[in-house]
């Protein structure tokens, strides 16, 4: 606060004033693509640790496909693992953290790239763009260049 006082005795914009707000962000990112969240399946079917593992590398590997097209790709469960074991790691922690922080992402997303087979979560994920009247494509080659 007293740094946002001393630029205003200097003549200088305030400092929150000097970042761009959420548009501003947003049309600088599609001009350079899309945000487009990755939604498939991870724990679907009750898969163990190594059908965990396949499912986020393929959640990776569309990423990357993704990023190789010029657009920005999004991983819910990317993001909520690492919160997840902040939180003390567990079935709690997982519950508390996954969907909900994979859905507010969601709402930053431009689009939804839903790969994979049946995943409660995922199709949480589409809907949720569908009912914004956002885009769900079901796969890469679907997708529109930036």
């Amino acid at each position: 606060m007293a740094r946002a006082a001393e630029h205003l005795r200097e003549g200088h914009a305030p400092i929150l004033a000097q970042h761009p707000t959420l548009g501003q962000r947003r049309r600088r990112t599609q001009d350079r693509g899309m945000w487009i969240m990755v939604s498939g399946p991870y724990t679907a079917g009750g898969a163990d640790m190594a059908g965990r593992a396949a499912n986020l590398c393929a959640l990776n590997a569309a990423a990357l496909a993704l990023h190789r097209m010029g657009h920005v790709p999004i991983i819910g469960v990317n993001m909520a693992l690492p919160v997840i074991e902040a939180a003390g790691g567990g079935e709690a922690a997982f519950e508390a953290v996954m969907m909900p922080l994979s859905l507010a992402l969601a709402e930053r997303c431009d689009g939804c790239l839903r790969i994979g087979g049946a995943s409660a979560g995922a199709d949480a994920e589409a809907a949720r763009f569908r009912a914004a009247g956002r885009p769900v494509w079901h796969d890469l080659s679907e997708v529109p260049g930036p």
